[in-house]
């Protein structure tokens, strides 16, 4: 098994994707390769519906949304700050994405139910995400493509051993430890 293994990864250690392949790929998935939306946010977290509801129609009335997290919300954290939250990036924002995908600056939003709290939140701006240029994503692109390079690596050469008659492979074995290779 350690043979094995030091063999491949000795192999594979050696593979890497041409960087006009990574341009390419790049350029057919730019769309996939993009930094994530982010939120600035401040909330008011309650734990009836009826009171985040009421909470938002005194908002609707122009009650100062500060002035509401300070007193009514159970975050103590964010209440102390009038709410305030900070930046959240989509992929962190749970069962509140579609809700904040929804809004815009300035946009109450809510009350959304978080499991055992009812959630209102302020949307204080949002920054849309952006293309990451080739070099920002060339690290992902290399493990994407990195794992079919190397295993294409270790077909050819399974392939020449076995039509050169110089080695018998268990490929089960050795297909089971260039999985643990290539993931690593």
């Amino acid at each position: 098994g350690y043979r094995v293994t030091a063999i491949l990864k000795a192999i594979t250690s050696q593979i890497e994707v041409p960087a006009d392949t990574l341009a390419k790929y790049y350029r057919a998935h730019q769309a996939d390769y993009r930094s994530e939306t982010r939120y600035e946010l401040a909330e008011i977290v309650t734990t009836s519906e009826k009171e985040a509801f009421g909470i938002k129609k005194q908002l609707a009335e122009g009650t100062d949304f500060t002035t509401l997290a300070r007193s009514n919300s159970v975050r103590s954290a964010t209440a102390a700050n009038g709410g305030y939250l900070g930046w959240v990036f989509a992929g962190q924002a749970g069962n509140l994405r579609p809700a904040l995908a929804a809004g815009e600056p300035g946009s109450i939003v809510g009350p959304i139910d978080d499991g055992a709290q009812y959630v209102v939140l302020k949307i204080l701006s949002i920054e849309a995400g952006e293309a990451l240029s080739l070099a920002a994503a060339a690290p992902v692109i290399e493990r994407q493509l990195g794992a079919q390079f190397k295993r294409r690596a270790y077909l050819e050469l399974r392939a020449k051993l076995r039509q050169e008659g110089k080695v018998e492979l268990d490929s089960t074995f050795i297909g089971e430890r260039l999985s643990q290779e290539i993931s690593s």
